[in-house]
């Protein structure tokens, strides 16, 4: 588990009144084209409030926390087009299932490949979570990178058709190759990127063949890691919650 997620998970505890206040703003979620209500929770980090992008490309964007408040994270983002229908998983996430089914896509030719950048991102240190993937039995390679990281990935078949869900594709896949020689095979892949400190992110995809395949981003979530000492005190205070129901067990006997 990604510290990202872990903090979320604790959060939920914290939330709770276990171990002292909750952190208020942990991550920014974006998707192109789904339009997901504000209080529907969704992504491998599970939150709400997901900036919902409905345009082929946009500049300087606003973006909001998982809370609904405003940050300093300005999104520019373009690609050949937005697409609203395509194939999509049959995860136990059906908001996730849902971006699956709206993306960005590419084409060299017709507008390029898609790209973004995410500029005054409000966190130290913090992992990003990308929802990109081919959407095919095309079995050409396709990549996304960071500039830092490029991840290789490609169908291994099985793709549905458009708009129809795969009954049988109930997980998602984790995008590790680097190598292009060896991408990753699957269909509904997903990358993350850890270590991010930089408050500007870019991400750029390539692969995209004209009239046969495009790369395509669903969406993509930045969720902060908290910084050691953040760490030490969510496990004392877990720690306290253990202590406390074992005080509690053993009174009750």
């Amino acid at each position: 588990m990604g510290t990202g997620k872990l903090l979320c998970a604790v959060g939920g505890l914290l939330a709770a009144g276990f171990a002292g206040p909750a952190r208020a703003e942990i991550c920014i979620s974006i998707d192109f084209g789904s339009n997901l209500l504000s209080t529907a929770s969704a992504g491998l980090a599970s939150a709400s409030n997901w900036n919902n992008e409905t345009g082929k490309s946009g500049a300087n964007i606003a973006l909001a926390d998982n809370s609904g408040a405003g940050t300093t994270a300005l999104l520019t983002y373009g690609a050949a087009g937005l697409y609203l229908g395509f194939g999509y998983p049959n995860t136990p996430d059906t908001n996730l299932d849902t971006i699956y089914q709206h993306a960005l896509y590419g084409d060299p030719l017709n507008g390029g490949e898609p790209h973004l950048t995410i500029t005054g991102i409000p966190y130290s240190s913090y992992e990003v979570y990308v929802y990109a993937s081919e959407a095919t039995n095309n079995t050409s390679v396709l990549s996304i990178s960071d500039g830092t990281t490029t991840y290789y990935y490609r169908s291994g078949g099985g793709y549905g058709g458009a708009g129809k869900q795969m009954a049988g594709l109930t997980s998602l896949t984790l995008t590790t190759s680097t190598n292009a020689g060896s991408p990753t095979v699957g269909l509904a892949q997903y990358q993350l990127f850890t270590n991010e400190t930089s408050s500007t992110l870019t991400l750029t995809e390539s692969g995209s063949i004209n009239g046969q395949i495009s790369n395509n981003i669903f969406g993509l979530q930045i969720v902060e890691t908290p910084e050691p000492g953040t760490l030490v005190l969510m496990g004392g205070g877990l720690g306290s919650l253990a202590a406390f129901r074992r005080r509690r067990m053993h009174a009750a006997r």
